[in-house]
């Protein structure tokens, strides 16, 4: 599969970008920061070049966006010179990586290489689970209830994944809203309450074990069923 890269950053940045794809990358320039946080949600790609020179406010609202609990993207920063404060802030940031403006193809496709290894590892690791008969595979972007294959939405995957993380604890809307719908939300919105009801028309109709629970004032959780424990109220 061709690995995609993100890429914010101004014209100077041209030049990088050319680099990349003679390199055999696909990339997606976005020149500020403000577009990428408007359109990173609908976008796929493996790992983020960030110009440090953008607006900060914007992106950091795009490096919450791209590293929470359910997405992990790498994060290379660019600066301009090598101020070691700079490169600590960087790193204090969210960046994973740090490279000066200036840095040579070679080591660039080098330092790439080896964060997009890492994580690829990583994110294979810990990409799978169960929950009693429901399994999620975000590798494979599959669930499962039993040997039925379930098909959902890209939300309402995201939604299912992040309460797997949590299995067996509250989460509240707001949690739901900050984590799934990450900069899109609006507070007193009742998308939570419409996925779910979306998830549980899929998830636990016609089953016994009811595993997407409602905790009453705070939110929702994915609860594995007590051995033995027949209950099926939502």
């Amino acid at each position: 599969m061709e690995e995609c890269i993100l890429l914010v950053g101004g014209e100077s940045r041209e030049q990088m970008r050319e680099g990349l794809r003679k390199a055999g990358y696909r990339v997606i320039h976005l020149y500020s920061a403000q577009e990428a946080v408007d359109r990173v949600d609908n976008l796929e790609f493996q790992l983020l070049l960030l110009d440090t020179e953008l607006p900060s406010l914007e992106a950091d609202r795009l490096l919450l966006g791209i590293n929470d609990e359910i997405r992990r993207i790498p994060v290379i920063m660019i600066t301009v010179s090598w101020d070691a404060d700079k490169i600590v802030q960087c790193f204090d940031r969210g960046a994973h990586d740090v490279v000066a403006g200036e840095v040579p193809e070679k080591v660039l496709l080098a330092r790439i290489k080896n964060l997009l290894l890492i994580f690829r590892g990583a994110n294979q690791l810990n990409s799978r689970i169960r929950v009693a008969d429901l399994t999620i595979d975000r590798g494979l972007w599959i669930v499962k209830r039993g040997e039925e294959r379930i098909g959902l939405t890209a939300k309402e995957f995201e939604l299912l994944w992040y309460l797997a993380l949590h299995v067996n604890q509250a989460c509240s809307r707001q949690q739901i809203l900050k984590h799934v719908w990450r900069h899109e939300f609006i507070a007193d919105t009742n998308v939570v309450d419409v996925y779910i009801r979306h998830l549980r028309l899929k998830i636990d109709y016609g089953y016994k074990h009811k595993l997407i629970r409602t905790v009453r004032g705070v939110g929702y959780l994915l609860q594995e069923p007590a051995a033995g424990n027949s209950d099926s109220t939502p």
